[in-house]
């Protein structure tokens, strides 16, 4: 039949070659932070079929209310555009690319949507900086790893605090145009080590995805080990 499966959950109908869209939606819908601010904002868009903020926002909603055994994604995959042109469903892409792609694409639609607001005060921007300082110290998420002794490059990896216990206080503070960042980013830390003074020149990139040896490994902890290495 076509009802809701018993364990409670709606799928994703495979159209073809779309098993990439699927598995990362759903992943997508189970980020409870996410998905709820998602379905908050809303959306000035005149052409809904257009609209990837209303093809995300049906998608989620389906997901969460739907009585249906699944739900279609030909409204998102023909509002996803690259270069003009709508998701072909009968092809396969890489899945880490097409996130990649997604987040930057919703990035520019939330930064859209966020009226431009004014320079802090210096007291807000003292305010923020302890605000920022005590949610990084209540996670206990983050995780530095650098490379010892006299070696002349070292790196350090900062995750988000996004699977830390603060995670649902602190989404709600966020700002809608950093919402990715907060909760799928995290900062990479460039280290060029003097052997002959004190000198440390660093370098900090964000990112949303890093690619990590898993063969052999008996942990993520010994994977990111030996990234940073």
């Amino acid at each position: 039949g076509m009802e809701k499966a018993a364990c409670g959950f709606v799928g994703l109908n495979n159209l073809g070659a779309t098993c990439y869209i699927n598995s990362l939606m759903q992943q997508f819908f189970m980020h409870v932070d996410f998905r709820h601010r998602m379905l908050a904002l809303r959306d000035p868009s005149d052409d809904k079929d257009l609209s990837l903020l209303y093809q995300l926002q049906s998608i989620f909603g389906n997901l969460q209310e739907s009585e249906k055994k699944y739900y279609d994604l030909r409204g998102f995959c023909n509002a996803y555009r690259d270069d003009g042109q709508p998701i072909n469903p009968g092809v396969q892409m890489d899945v880490d690319e097409f996130f990649n792609l997604l987040l930057d694409k919703v990035e520019k639609t939330l930064k859209a949507l966020a009226p431009p607001s004014p320079s802090p005060s210096n007291d807000e921007q003292q305010q923020q900086q302890d605000e920022a300082a005590l949610a990084s110290k209540s996670a206990g998420s983050s995780m530095d790893v650098a490379s010892e002794g006299d070696s002349e490059n070292a790196m350090a990896v900062t995750t988000s605090p996004s699977l830390g216990g603060a995670t649902a206080a602190a989404a709600a503070s966020y700002k809608t145009e950093d919402l990715l960042r907060h909760l799928f980013g995290g900062n990479l830390i460039y280290q060029t080590i003097s052997r002959e003074c004190q000198h440390v020149s660093s370098r900090e990139e964000c990112f949303y995805t890093i690619s990590v040896a898993v063969k052999g490994k008996r942990s993520l902890q010994e994977s990111l080990e030996l990234y940073v290495e």
